[in-house]
């Protein structure tokens, strides 16, 4: 059974392991250090008077196999970016993501009270991108990287 977890402090255990294939990562952070340099992760996930992070984790009979982060940017209250989103190379295609966003974008609405909630994926990412537009996101803008959006709002 796939566990999802809520991490307020960075698991640098877990990005280790999902991440642990530069593949992976570029197509998740194409700036991002690799091998992985935990002060750039730290630097990017801190919470300060700007920015609030939120890290997710979702693990199965494999150990953990996917994570995210949710950035929201405070000096514009209802911007808030799905970030960082990975599974594992030998876990994909599995459903696994599917399930881990939609875990995600419940947990937006419920817990978070996020009602708009932006991503951007690049173009050459055709697998990510037919996924979000899947799950209800819609283009907004860009070329590469292109933005999407999905209202969270409830009826």
């Amino acid at each position: 059974m796939n566990q999802f977890k809520v991490h307020k402090e960075l698991p640098l255990s877990i990005i280790e392991t999902v991440y642990e294939q530069q593949e992976v990562l570029k197509l998740a952070w194409p700036e991002a250090n690799y091998p992985i340099d935990h002060n750039q992760w730290r630097s990017w996930f801190k919470n300060d008077d700007k920015t609030q992070s939120h890290g997710f984790s979702f693990s199965g009979a494999k150990g953990d196999v996917a994570f995210a982060s949710i950035k929201t940017y405070k000096e514009k209250p209802g911007l808030s970016y799905l970030c960082l989103v990975a599974v594992k190379k030998d876990e994909q295609g599995k459903g696994i993501g599917r399930d881990f966003i939609k875990e995600i974008l419940n947990h937006c609405q419920e817990s978070l009270g996020i009602l708009n909630l932006y991503l951007l994926v690049y173009r050459n990412n055709l697998i990510a991108k037919g996924l979000y537009e899947s799950l209800g996101f819609q283009y907004v803008d860009g070329e590469n990287p292109m933005r999407f959006k999905i209202n969270l709002s409830k009826p």
